[in-house]
């Protein structure tokens, strides 16, 4: 009996999981178009300007150690 009701329990909790998952999927397709245009505003700023656009500077590796020895997993 004690299992019956700690399944009824689990089911119904997977229920209004379910229910929840499938509400907030209608409420994105909703904002689709307002996130799309949002995203295509602020895409410019995910790109380094064009002076430094393949410039990646003078650093060192930091797969090597500083005497020149190659970085290894033991």
């Amino acid at each position: 009996m004690k299992t019956l009701i700690s399944c009824g329990i689990w089911g119904l909790c997977l229920t209004a999981s379910v229910s929840l998952m499938v509400a907030g999927e209608k409420e994105g397709t909703a904002e689709s178009a307002s996130t799309q245009k949002l995203w295509k505003q602020i895409a410019p700023y995910f790109e380094p300007p064009s002076e430094f656009k393949g410039d990646l500077g003078n650093y060192k590796t930091p797969l090597k150690f500083y005497d020149g020895r190659p970085v290894k997993t033991p």
